[in-house]
């Protein structure tokens, strides 16, 4: 995969930066952090990688040609177990914007060999990725950090790096009944807000995708609900 620097004027980079110091230092406590709270972070993150990736790949029909991008990819368990169930033979890009989790998903990788095949880096929402040059984007759990501005910018930019054919597929909590239970889900992971599939559907379709698919990510420890989809465009 060919990356190049790319920035975007949006006008709102200060409040961009905040949003993302505050998600990094989340992080950056509940990977990186000593104590039960980080130890139990990264007992999570290092079981995700066998949870989320085989729905992925089912759903977003990943072959060993695509070239794949994750945001918000962590310690790049999701980038690795993907790379090693498909016998990729293309290169894997992550971005996060916590330094800490960068740090580990490349110790992480090179672990497991693909230090000359996935490249964990440090990025936000305007995407250091050149035009139509990626196949596959992840989102697994970011959603709920950004605001509705900087989702918005997010899914343009993976509308923009995604070539002919490719495939958004993201998930995330999915709101419930009570508002009030929402925002304590959604505040506990750190993130802003919990938005309904409706409200994200009408976000990617403005950024320039028209067709969905859903499907469905099981997990151990959430009782909510969530919600999975598959995003392409013509």
């Amino acid at each position: 995969m060919t990356s190049t620097p790319r920035q975007i004027n949006n006008g709102s980079n200060q409040s961009i930066d905040t949003n993302e110091k505050n998600t990094a230092r989340f992080y950056n406590r509940w990977i990186g952090g000593f104590g039960p709270y980080g130890a139990v972070g990264r007992m999570i993150f290092g079981v995700s990688g066998d949870i989320y990736s085989r729905p992925f790949i089912r759903a977003a029909k990943i072959t060993a040609a695509d070239r794949v991008l994750e945001l918000g990819c962590g310690p790049g368990t999701i980038l690795v177990k993907t790379h090693q169930l498909v016998s990729s033979s293309r290169s894997y890009v992550g971005l996060d914007i916590s330094q800490v989790v960068i740090q580990r998903a490349r110790e992480n990788v090179a672990f497991n060999g693909l230090g000359q095949k996935i490249f964990p880096l440090l990025g936000g929402v305007n995407l250091p990725i050149a035009s139509s040059t990626v196949d596959v984007v992840l989102l697994s759990h970011v959603l709920k950090y950004l605001t509705d501005e900087h989702l918005a910018i997010c899914f343009s930019e993976c509308r923009r790096v995604l070539a002919r054919g490719g495939r958004l597929a993201l998930w995330e909590f999915a709101p419930v009944a009570l508002p009030i239970v929402s925002h304590l889900i959604a505040r506990g992971a750190g993130g802003l807000k919990l938005r309904p599939l409706e409200q994200v559907q009408s976000i990617l379709a403005d950024s320039g995708f028209d067709s969905f698919d859903y499907f469905q990510v099981e997990t151990p420890w959430a009782f909510w609900s969530n919600f999975a989809l598959v995003a392409r465009f013509d």
